[in-house]
């Protein structure tokens, strides 16, 4: 919208400072009369009568003041934006599309509201889906384990009581894989970005590994590392971090098939870190690819022994991965082809940066 505000908004010196902008209009009022007095003069080649002069000054003032009004007004531009935008979200949560790009403190204002209406309204969005889920998919397991409790307590029959114990297994570990997501992704939320710190990649995707090291001996899974030949420094919230690592080697885990590895490599490359992890499982399907980083996606499926998915790891990695500056892709050719998710972060550690092994390691990236 071309207004007073934007067109001053285009002059160097007034460009980053909103009060000049008002002073610099106030300035020009002021002086109004003075020029139009002026004017007057030249014209009638100042042989005016004081009655006259002063009639003309008193003109000239209200003139002056009413313009001058006019364009302060037009100056408080910023300030009805954000109030209008602020109230369509708040009645009608219509998500507001306020200029970025000035750079005052007006400016400013709505940038900095645009950004935080957008954050609200995907909290929101994202709280929804989490009260969507528990609603539906946590109330309908429950009311089954009822129904089956219901139908053990009418009549004891051995056989059947293991059936029935078995699926009420089944239904709670579907169940607690999705709680313990939820908090993962709510917790996400909370932690203090104070508590991060440089993080050594070598170390981290060790010990994920180990710790998933249960989940690949029971399905015979060999899990091979491969370390950079320098260590690798992330700065970020090491817990979110090794979250998103673990969701990720543990996924390659879940959807590869028996006897077969799962290769994780840590790396550089164009002066980015990068952790890859590649599987020779099921693969993700093209039409899938998006779907499967979003949220509670309906694109997930159990794993090739039966394991539950909520469909929240990959979604969260993502977002982990993110914050820290980075993201994370995937690439599969397809069913049954296996699947590879690279993360990309920035390095931070000054001991990897002076570190000449790291050095020539960059030199010939570029």
């Amino acid at each position: 919208m071309t207004n007073l505000y934007t067109n001053l908004s285009k002059i160097r010196f007034l460009k980053k400072n909103y009060s000049l902008k008002f002073l610099f209009v106030a300035f020009i009022g002021i002086h109004i009369p003075l020029i139009i007095i002026v004017i007057i003069g030249i014209i009638d080649n100042f042989t005016s009568t004081s009655m006259a002069v002063l009639v003309s000054t008193l003109v000239a003032t209200l003139v002056a003041s009413a313009l001058t009004l006019f364009f302060l007004n037009q100056l408080l531009w910023p300030l009805h934006e954000a109030k209008k935008a602020l109230s369509l979200y708040l009645s009608k949560k219509q998500l507001p599309t306020l200029p970025t790009h000035f750079t005052d403190e007006a400016g400013l204002l709505l940038k900095e509201l645009q950004l935080t209406i957008e954050q609200l309204d995907y909290l929101i969005s994202e709280k929804k889906d989490v009260i969507t889920l528990l609603s539906h998919d946590i109330r309908t397991p429950f009311n089954q384990i009822l129904s089956i409790t219901n139908e053990m307590i009418a009549g004891y029959d051995k056989e059947m009581t293991l059936q029935y114990a078995q699926s009420i297994k089944e239904i709670s570990v579907k169940n607690l894989l999705i709680l313990n997501d939820i908090l993962k992704l709510l917790k996400s939320e909370q932690l203090d970005e104070s508590e991060n710190i440089d993080i050594e990649l070598n170390d981290l995707v060790h010990s994920a590994c180990d710790h998933l090291s249960s989940s690949a001996t029971v399905k015979s899974i060999s899990v091979i590392i491969t370390e950079s030949e320098t260590p690798v420094f992330v700065f970020g919230n090491k817990v979110l971090l090794t979250e998103a690592v673990s969701n990720l080697i543990n996924n390659a885990i879940k959807f590869s098939y028996t006897g077969s590895a799962v290769q994780v490599r840590v790396g550089l490359e164009k002066g980015m870190a990068r952790i890859s992890i590649t599987d020779q499982g099921t693969g993700i399907r093209k039409e899938d690819m998006q779907k499967i980083f979003q949220r509670f996606t309906s694109a997930g499926k159990t794993g090739t022994n039966g394991e539950h998915s909520s469909g929240v790891g990959l979604y969260l990695s993502r977002k982990i991965i993110q914050k820290l500056g980075g993201n994370l892709v995937a690439f599969s050719e397809g069913k049954n082809k296996g699947a590879s998710f690279t993360a990309s972060m920035p390095v931070s550690s000054p001991v990897a940066l002076y570190n000449p092994i790291y050095e020539s390691h960059l030199k010939s990236e570029k």
